[in-house]
């Protein structure tokens, strides 16, 4: 069975956090604010499901795209071996 989570009962955790931890928890709310909220797959569509995941695969990857990603050389390794 899930349970209902309101905003009250967040408003009621929040008053828990240590003040340390405070601005560990301000950034994760400001990366949900910021993030598209993206409907379960089941309620949407193909063309939908796919329009969305490209649209937020597109605002993801904009903090790489000035360094892309490379696959270095892959280096061989001795075959060892197998446990018994």
């Amino acid at each position: 069975m899930k349970h209902m989570i309101t905003r009250q009962k967040i408003k009621d955790e929040i008053d828990k956090i240590k003040d340390d931890d405070l601005l560990i928890i301000y950034r994760i709310l400001q990366t949900l604010v910021k993030t598209p909220s993206l409907t379960p797959l089941g309620k949407q569509d193909e063309s939908n499901q796919e329009t969305s995941w490209i649209k937020f695969i597109d605002k993801m990857y904009g903090c790489l795209s000035d360094d892309p990603i490379k696959r270095g050389k892959q280096d061989e390794f001795e075959i060892r071996d197998t446990l018994e």
